[in-house]
């Protein structure tokens, strides 16, 4: 999982150098489906979304990517209205990763492998409903070299089929976050029609 974490961080990164902070609850949803069949899920309508390619694993033993999305919101908008300048209110950064992980017997084992990332301080874990089914809810805070961040994790295990489902946003943002979170975790499906796309995909 080398290759997602940084991806993570990187990510992290990004929503720390968007201008303006503005997150909350009540964002309107699209539908996404996977283009290969391995999951659906509601996401913000407004963002960015951009299908996350699969990876071999990084060693022997690890698990294997087989695919996700990142939905990102809209970059900035440039120019000035009647003296205010435009800037981009939304920070916040979702992902979803789909594994090949026959390693992992339960949702706590796939929680254990995420929780070495790097400068992480546990908020929040707790049982969760993810796609209507039993999952599991971690909240952590991140530091960087750009700045503090928080992750907000769905974990959901299928036999040898891993999900995480993360949500990217400022530190302190938490209770603001929570409720679209919870309308997302509670979209979510696993193994839908392949080839199925009603929610375009805009490539950044």
């Amino acid at each position: 999982m080398a290759g997602m974490r940084r991806a993570l961080l990187a990510a992290g990164v990004t929503a720390l150098l968007i201008p303006a902070c503005a997150g909350g609850t009540g964002r309107p949803m699209s539908r996404y489906y996977d283009p290969s069949g391995l999951f659906a899920i509601d996401l913000p309508a407004e963002d960015v979304v951009s299908p996350v390619p699969s990876e071999t694993g990084d060693a022997a033993g690890q698990p294997v990517l087989l695919g996700g999305v990142q939905a990102a919101p809209q970059p900035p908008e440039s120019g000035t209205t009647f003296g205010v300048t435009a800037t981009q209110q939304d920070q916040t950064l979702y992902f979803v990763f789909v594994y090949d992980a026959p390693q992992f017997s339960s949702t706590s084992d796939l929680v254990a492998f995420v929780s070495t990332i790097g400068g992480v301080d546990l908020r929040v874990e707790r049982p969760a409903t993810v796609g209507g089914r039993a999952g599991r809810l971690v909240v952590t805070d991140h530091d960087n070299e750009s700045g503090p961040f928080s992750v907000a994790s769905g974990f959901l295990l299928e036999g040898n089929v891993a999900y995480w489902i993360a949500a990217l946003f400022p530190q302190g943002d938490w209770d603001r976050e929570e409720e679209d979170f919870t309308r997302i975790l509670e979209s979510f499906r696993t193994q839908v029609p392949a080839g199925i796309n009603a929610f375009p995909v805009q490539v950044a």
